[in-house]
C-alpha cells in the first residue's frame, strides 16, 4: 500500500515472474509517525475489504521481492510481512 495520500492506495504487482517497485520509493518510504494515521485506517479497512476472497494462490516471494529491492535501494530498512498462506505462485 502506498501510504503518501490522506487515503492508502493499494499497489498492484501483474508481473509476479519478475518483480518491480511500482513507484517510487518516496512514495513507499515514510516515517511512521507520518502515516500513522493512515495506517491505522487501512488496517480497519483491510478485513472488510477482503471478506468474501477465497483466493487460494498468493505471491508472496514476488512482494518480498519488490520489498527487499526497495530497503535495498534505500541502503536499508526492515520489512514485515504476514501472509495468510503460503507463497504458490510467482519467483520462489
Amino acid at each position: 500500500y502506498r501510504l503518501d495520500t490522506p487515503d492508502a492506495q493499494m499497489l498492484v504487482m501483474s508481473d509476479v515472474e519478475d518483480p518491480f517497485l511500482p513507484c517510487g520509493r518516496k512514495a513507499l518510504l515514510r516515517p511512521l509517525e507520518q502515516v500513522v494515521d493512515v495506517l491505522d485506517q487501512l488496517l480497519e479497512r483491510i478485513p472488510a475489504w477482503f471478506v468474501e476472497t477465497r483466493g487460494l494462490e498468493s505471491a508472496g516471494v514476488a512482494a518480498m521481492a519488490a520489498a527487499v529491492e526497495l530497503a535495498t535501494s534505500h541502503g536499508a530498512g526492515q520489512i514485515f510481512c504476514c501472509f495468510g498462506t503460503l507463497p504458490s505462485i510467482g519467483v520462489g
